[in-house]
């Protein structure tokens, strides 16, 4: 009967009736109270979100696989504690972690989560080295920006030992099949019960998920001999080599759109993450970036098409809603993208780039203070996530601490050395810290780094301008207005300068044009008010008109 029970809990399992599965599992241990029976009614429970269930019947527990579920029920919990104890118990340091590179994984995301990054590096690396398939943790290292770490784990010997392992598993299954056969002939073919209930093997199952590579690895070799003598793959296997080649390119053109979307470039990166959404307009993983993306480009029509999209698909992912966020952000409705965005962290905390949008929103709406500790947060989530560094060095910026806005420039510059727009702002930093040669040479940088981007052109004609070097600033500007034809800023500036220059005639014929392409309210007095004062003598200024514009 235990094993008709435990048969029929997988089947649930399987056919996701998760219900019925948690019905059929308490009955299950309320007769025989094994820990294995108490480890799969933990599992039924995780799987209809209950860990809390979980948590309580395996507290205490022993059993590796009973200590690997329990972990993994306060993580879902947030009891980051308590699942480290599990899996390394303080009292017991020479213990294993349990269930192998999983495991291991589980162990190196909480010490991410708790700030210690070195440590878990090294739980991600043991991770792959027992299991190079494990992506998961993959992608952690690179999180972390220490993907070089696990260039072993995936060594030509790896290989040869994941295919070794392979062959002396599959040789062990053959030989169980023959013994069983033989045993099923001397019983003249009696019918056994011994076998009909019994659950799959875990070591069939991990040989199965280990498969892949050398085969892949293997094909490759033999495409690029010359003789014809390459084992043919099964033609059953074709259709789903051609589904895993979509999602590969589906998950690929996203990897791809979101490096565009770092260096700036969005309108390539918003051509990758439509053709990836195309693919799979299902997956929802990556188009909270593809939101901010649309939201650059100014695309309202397309980005509010999306979050409706999004959340007809899934309205508890956080996605949809930092989609809905940006929808309303872009209309200036900051109110209510900051309800939408926090409604994202509440779907769940550990997504650091809803915090993020959360310090936008804040920071548009000029609560520096709230911004502050959205950003904050969005770095305990992922120290690494240079938007919240960034985000950082702009609130102090505009508070005029230019020490504490270096510092946090700096650090997002670190992370992502290749961004243009966080070279900008750390040589804007500078030149208000009037180390005016490390501010030029930083805005050169990010000029060479995106030649179609204005803003650090703009600021090195400042950084110019408050130099005195008044010819290099409008070469600067004529270079700039090939970019940006239509920008009032720049003819402002112009203005000022040629009023440097005593040419009055063109200072007078700049301010105009700027007025005429509708600056911003703020500005209009500004620029009026210098072209107003054209002809009087610099003496008889106000430090601050010269200095506003």
């Amino acid at each position: 009967m235990e094993t008709l029970m435990v048969d029929r809990v997988h089947g649930s399992l399987r056919l996701f009736m998760h219900r019925n599965a948690v019905f059929l599992c308490e009955r299950l241990c309320a007769q025989f109270p094994a820990e294995t029976n108490v480890q799969l009614l933990a599992t039924c429970y995780l799987h209809n979100n209950q860990p809390y269930a979980a948590y309580h019947i395996l507290k205490g527990k022993k059993l590796p696989e009973s200590r690997y579920l329990f972990a993994m029920s306060c993580f879902r919990m947030n009891l980051l504690r308590e699942a480290e104890e599990a899996l390394c118990p303080v009292n017991e340091p020479n213990i294993e972690v349990p269930s192998g590179a999983t495991g291991h994984y589980l162990l190196g995301v909480i010490y991410r989560y708790t700030g210690r990054v070195e440590a878990a590096a090294e739980q991600f690396v043991q991770a792959l080295t027992l299991d190079p398939l494990l992506w998961a943790a993959y992608e952690e290292l690179c999180i972390l920006g220490v993907a070089e770490d696990a260039n072993e784990c995936f060594s030509e010997a790896t290989a040869l030992r994941l295919q070794q392992e392979l062959t002396s598993t599959s040789n062990v299954e053959k030989s169980n099949f023959v013994n069983e056969n033989r045993f099923l002939s001397s019983n003249n073919g009696a019918p056994s019960n011994l076998s009909q209930f019994d659950t799959p093997s875990p070591t069939s199952t991990q040989a199965s998920g280990i498969a892949p590579p050398p085969l892949f690895r293997n094909m490759h070799a033999y495409q690029n001999t010359t003789g014809g003598n390459a084992p043919s793959k099964p033609k059953v296997n074709a259709p789903n080599l051609t589904l895993r080649r979509k999602y590969i390119d589906e998950a690929g053109l996203k990897k791809v759109g979101k490096t565009y979307f770092e260096l700036v470039n969005y309108l390539e990166a918003d051509h990758f993450f439509e053709l990836a959404h195309r693919l799979s307009p299902c997956t929802l993983e990556g188009m909270d970036i593809y939101s901010t993306v649309l939201y650059h480009l100014n695309e309202e029509m397309r980005l509010s098409y999306l979050a409706q999209d999004l959340v007809s698909i899934d309205r508890l992912s956080p996605q949809a809603w930092c989609a809905v966020g940006n929808c309303f952000a872009l209309r200036k409705d900051h109110e209510t993208a900051l309800k939408n965005f926090q409604r994202a962290v509440q779907l769940d905390s550990r997504v650091a780039y809803a915090h993020t949008l959360c310090g936008h929103e804040y920071s548009a709406l000029e609560d520096y203070e709230n911004s502050i500790k959205l950003y904050r947060s969005a770095l305990q989530v992922d120290e690494r996530h240079y938007n919240a560094w960034y985000g950082l060095g702009v609130v102090y910026l505009r508070q005029e601490k230019f020490e504490f806005a270096e510092h946090h420039f700096r650090r997002a510059f670190q992370i992502n050395p290749c961004s243009s727009v966080l070279m900008c702002y750390l040589g804007m930093a500078l030149h208000a810290l009037k180390r005016n040669e490390e501010a030029l040479e930083m805005m050169e940088k990010a000029i060479f780094a995106d030649k179609k981007n204005p803003l650090p052109k703009y600021q090195k004609a400042l950084i110019l301008l408050g130099l005195q070097k008044y010819p290099d600033a409008l070469d600067e500007l004529e270079r700039l207005k090939e970019i940006a034809p239509h920008e009032s800023s720049m003819y402002a500036l112009m203005g000022k300068i040629y009023k440097q220059l005593n040419i009055l005639d063109k200072a007078v014929f700049c301010f105009g044009i700027a007025l005429d392409l509708k600056p911003p309210a703020a500005d209009v007095a500004i620029i009026k008010s210098a072209m107003e004062k054209v002809h009087l003598p610099d003496e008889l200024m106000d430090d601050d008109d010269d200095d506003e514009i």
